[in-house]
């Protein structure tokens, strides 16, 4: 008997996806990047003073960088001297003397 009742029924094969699974994962998704995105809170930086110092050092070498990106040095509050980029690390070293105790400040431009 099975066999005669089977015979005439054919499975057909489904040639459609299912897209239900899929968009309710999206709509799950959805709602949980929309409820933790007001909880997460961004991180202060909070950046140290700098106190004031009891005694000014003998020499202070400054290289500037300017608004125009030129690179200048200043040798303890003279004229800012311009000077390339190559030439930058050889003058530092020269105006320190060999004393690796003198600072070296980089003061650039705002913008």
């Amino acid at each position: 008997m099975p066999a005669v009742a089977g015979r005439g029924t054919r499975r057909r094969s489904m040639s459609e996806i299912n897209m239900v699974p899929f968009i309710d994962v999206m709509l799950v998704l959805l709602i949980i990047f929309m409820v933790t995105a007001p909880l997460i809170t961004t991180g202060v930086v909070d950046l140290p003073t700098v106190g004031k110092s009891t005694q000014r050092p003998a020499k202070v070498v400054e290289v500037v960088v300017g608004a125009d990106e030129r690179l200048r040095i200043r040798v303890d509050a003279s004229e800012p001297v311009p000077l390339p980029l190559r030439e930058l690390a050889a003058r530092v070293r020269a105006e320190q003397g060999g004393n690796a105790d003198v600072p070296v400040v980089i003061s650039a431009d705002r913008n």
